[in-house]
């Protein structure tokens, strides 16, 4: 932990300074889904994630499917510092089974409604 940040602080650490980012390396370690393996990545490429914020209004649905799909992921955010589990931050998740052939939605559905 940071100095001068509290345990539970989710507050952003403080930046590195000119020293610090000296030390630090050029390249990360991480799992690569596409070769199915652990591998050295240089960090020079990564950016933050640009989220399309009209995906979900994109989705073919009947509107009352939507007003469901958007009422449970807003009930979970809302609720997401309640009590969850006996396992602190387990069963924050909501779980739905979405069900239809290649290219019907499913995969927008959950990633646009999260």
């Amino acid at each position: 932990m940071d100095e001068g940040q509290v345990e539970g602080d989710k507050s952003a650490p403080a930046p590195l300074n000119d020293d610090q980012l000296l030390l630090c390396g050029a390249s990360v370690k991480g799992y690569s889904l596409r070769n199915k393996k652990w591998l050295t990545f240089s960090i020079g490429p990564v950016k933050d994630i640009k989220w399309n914020e009209d995906a979900f209004d994109s989705l073919v649905l009947p509107e009352d499917h939507k007003e469901l799909i958007l009422a449970l992921t807003e009930s979970q955010v809302a609720h997401k510092e309640t009590f969850d589990d006996v396992v602190q931050g387990k069963g924050k998740g909501t779980i739905t089974l979405l069900s239809g052939p290649p290219g019907v939605g499913k995969t927008l559905t959950a990633e646009s409604s999260e």
